[in-house]
């Protein structure tokens, strides 16, 4: 599952799970305070730590469930918050 924000788009979120897509109203700040298994991997995305498969650390690339792959800023992929997630993939 990722969740994303697109400029295009201000004040949506966007939703891919299973093969979905689902836009609602709302913003990543909220969502990421309010769910403990939402990971922060940059300004605009949250993923779901459950559905990590695996971390390419040089490529700062997350490989999740269902083919889906996510870039990992520079800060997030060096944050100590971080880390216990990728390390342990």
């Amino acid at each position: 599952m990722t969740i994303y924000t697109e400029k295009s788009a201000l004040g949506q979120i966007n939703l891919d799970a299973d093969n979905r897509h689902v836009p609602f109203p709302g913003n990543l700040n909220m969502l990421e305070k309010e769910y403990d298994n939402l990971l922060r991997v940059d300004k605009s995305s949250l993923v779901n730590v459950a559905k990590i498969v695996s971390y390419e650390f040089r490529k700062r690339t997350l490989h999740l469930e269902g083919g889906i792959d996510c870039n990992v800023s520079f800060r997030k992929s060096s944050d100590d918050m971080c880390y216990p997630f990728f390390s342990k993939v």
